[in-house]
């Protein structure tokens, strides 16, 4: 959510001198293949987990049986989308 604001005004940032077709794939790498895999992902099952009053060890194992699935979902969604987003 409001996080975002954050995350995509550094992005403008940092790729603020690509030309518009290198900064969309820039960004759009980024954030697929870093932000979402090392943050996004980990930070949603840790919470989900917190949420259902979960053990910390069962989130963790449930984050690595699903990863790569939640991955390849992320990427059929987002890429598209950020393609025309940003």
């Amino acid at each position: 959510g409001g996080f975002y604001v954050f995350i995509y005004s550094w992005y403008e940032h940092v790729f603020r001198n690509l030309s518009t077709i290198r900064a969309v794939a820039a960004k759009t790498t980024f954030d697929n293949f870093i932000h979402s895999p090392l943050l996004y992902i980990p930070s949603f099952y840790l919470y989900l987990g917190w949420m259902k009053g979960e053990p910390r060890a069962l989130t963790v194992q449930r984050l690595k049986d699903d990863f790569v699935n939640s991955m390849l979902v992320l990427w059929a969604v987002w890429i598209p989308a950020q393609i025309v987003n940003f």
